[in-house]
């Protein structure tokens, strides 16, 4: 537990979104909000058509996993492919989608996240490729 504390406090050191006051508490795709998924975009406005994005989600849950699929809002500025990194994962240089994803394609289909455990804690950030 100590490890990911370390983890998400290094992050938000690194990640200058993560301190910024832009914030917006994500819906899933359907609709309404995951009751046991807590899911924020978090993003800092940069020079060109696009803004630096990192996406919270902590799940709530202290007996199970969780799974749901967030819609990011318009007003974060994607454009281009993207690839997605946990930062606060043992290895946070990993790529998780399998391939670049199209930011047309993310805000129509929304973003996916899977917990496989209890109280576990994913901060997504949006790298443009």
């Amino acid at each position: 537990m100590g490890a990911m504390y370390l983890r998400i406090n290094a992050a938000r050191a690194a990640t200058p979104e993560l301190r910024e006051p832009n914030r917006y508490f994500l819906g899933l795709t359907g609709g309404g909000f995951h009751e046991e998924i807590f899911s924020v975009a978090r993003w800092r406005a940069e020079e060109g058509e696009r803004d630096a994005v990192t996406l919270v989600f902590v799940n709530l849950s202290v007996s199970n996993g969780n799974a749901g699929t967030f819609r990011l809002p318009d007003s974060i500025r994607l454009s281009g492919l993207y690839q997605v990194r946990n930062l606060v994962a043992d290895d946070a240089d990993r790529r998780l989608w399998p391939a670049p994803r199209d930011a047309r394609e993310i805000y129509q289909e929304g973003v996916f996240v899977v917990f496989t455990l209890p109280n576990e804690v994913q901060y997504l950030k949006l790298v443009p490729v």
